[in-house]
C-alpha cells in the first residue's frame, strides 16, 4: 500500500514527453476515472472567486483563464482493480460482509510554459515556491503551449 505522505508522481517535461506520451494515453484510456489539477500563475480577486452567484464565479474564472497561465497540469488516472470481500463484526456482534475497492493509480505532473504574455500574481508564485514548485525547471523544460484551442 502506498503512503499518502509519498505518492509516486511521474514528472513530464520537454525531455521525456515523447517517451512518456504512449503511457499517458494508455493510462487515460483505461482509467475508471481521472482527476485533474492545475497550478496557475494567479487566481484573481478572491472575493469574486468565492462569489455566492455561480454565474459571477464563472465569469471571473473565464477572465482568469484568459489572462493567467497554467504552470503545471496534474493528471491522476484511477483504474479499478478486482475486489476482494472482507468479513467484519458490527458493534452488535453481527457479521457483515464489506466490499473493498482497490485502484491502480498513475499520476503525472506535466510542466507547462505559456508562449504568450500572462499575468503573474506574486502571492500565487510565493505559494507555489513554498510548496516545492521549481520555476527554473518550468522555464527550462516546460512544454510550450498557447491559450485557446484554435491556435497553432
Amino acid at each position: 500500500m502506498v503512503s499518502l505522505e509519498k505518492v509516486p508522481v511521474i514528472e513530464v517535461n520537454t525531455d521525456n514527453i515523447v517517451h512518456l506520451w504512449p503511457a499517458i494515453l494508455q493510462a487515460v484510456q483505461s482509467a475508471t476515472f481521472i482527476a485533474i489539477d492545475t497550478e496557475l500563475s494567479g487566481l484573481g480577486n478572491r472575493r469574486l472567486l468565492n462569489a455566492k452567484a455561480i454565474d459571477e464565479r464563472y465569469r471571473h474564472m473565464c477572465e482568469v483563464a484568459g489572462t493567467r497561465s497554467m504552470v503545471a497540469l496534474g493528471i491522476s488516472c484511477f483504474k479499478l482493480l478486482p475486489h476482494s470481500d472482507a468479513e467484519v463484526c458490527n458493534t452488535d456482534g453481527k457479521r457483515q460482509r464489506l466490499r473493498k475497492l482497490y485502484f491502480q493509480v498513475q499520476t503525472y505532473n506535466v510542466m507547462l510554459l505559456c508562449s504568450e504574455h500572462y499575468v503573474v500574481e506574486p502571492g500565487s508564485l510565493r505559494f507555489l515556491v513554498e510548496h516545492g514548485f521549481d520555476f527554473n525547471l518550468q522555464y527550462a523544460k516546460g512544454l510550450p503551449y498557447r491559450r485557446g484551442n484554435d491556435k497553432v
